[in-house]
């Protein structure tokens, strides 16, 4: 069983490229040649707790990866251009010329 402290991901998530919106959750929003994507997640505000494998794959889905990779994600062995590079493979975004 996994788990990802809260504070964490939103830190990480904010260096990985994810710009923050606050609405009635923490909203991250990836940011792609300077436009907000359809990519996105969200966590609860004021929650500092450790999220469990649910959440995780939840979010995982949101931000168009696949549960380990997310976990490499947040952990940083999967920089910022990889995440990118992924989705450019993925067909999630467009390369950009």
């Amino acid at each position: 069983m996994s788990s990802l402290n809260v504070k964490e991901i939103n830190a990480k998530l904010q260096k990985k490229g994810f710009k923050k919106e606050n609405t009635d959750h923490n909203c991250f929003y990836y940011v792609y040649n300077g436009k907000k994507t359809g990519i996105w997640t969200k966590t609860s505000f004021g929650s500092h707790k450790d999220i469990g494998d649910n959440l995780i794959l939840k979010m995982a889905r949101q931000v168009r990866l696949k549960k380990p990779e997310f976990m490499r994600l947040i952990e940083c062995t999967l920089s910022a251009e990889d995440y990118k590079k992924l989705l450019i493979q993925n067909g999630e975004i467009e390369e950009e010329n």
